[in-house]
């Protein structure tokens, strides 16, 4: 998954998707311009991961009682995912200093030993 950084990622298309999803549910976003049946199956789908974010940001929006704009949704969307991410331990502080290494050239032998592959 990369990372956002922009509210451009947020594309129109996933936010309209997630739209219709909360129309299903009875929560009226904006009007949809035909019935969900009626139309063809999206070619371009939302990542679960993005999902996610966008229902947040709508439903935050809408406490305010008024219909958010797709740009303000954008703009909330990212300062969501921005906020989830300060939160994420990350992953070098969860396992820091798990080990006690009683060599400390040990570490620099590691890094520079040619016969060692990373896999990611």
């Amino acid at each position: 998954m990369r990372q956002i950084s922009s509210p451009a990622t947020f594309k129109d298309s996933y936010i309209a998707e997630v739209k219709e999803e909360l129309a299903k549910e009875g929560i009226l976003v904006l009007k949809i311009r035909k019935s969900v049946s009626d139309r063809k199956p999206r070619k371009l789908k939302a990542p679960k991961h993005i999902k996610v974010i966008l229902r947040e940001a709508i439903l935050e929006l809408l406490k305010e009682n008024r219909t958010p704009t797709y740009k303000e949704i954008k703009q909330k969307a990212l300062e969501i995912y921005k906020e989830k991410k300060r939160q994420q331990e990350s992953v070098v502080d969860k396992y820091y200093g798990l080990w006690k290494i009683e060599d400390k050239n040990l570490v620099d032998e590691i890094a520079l030993d040619e016969e060692i592959y990373y896999e990611i």
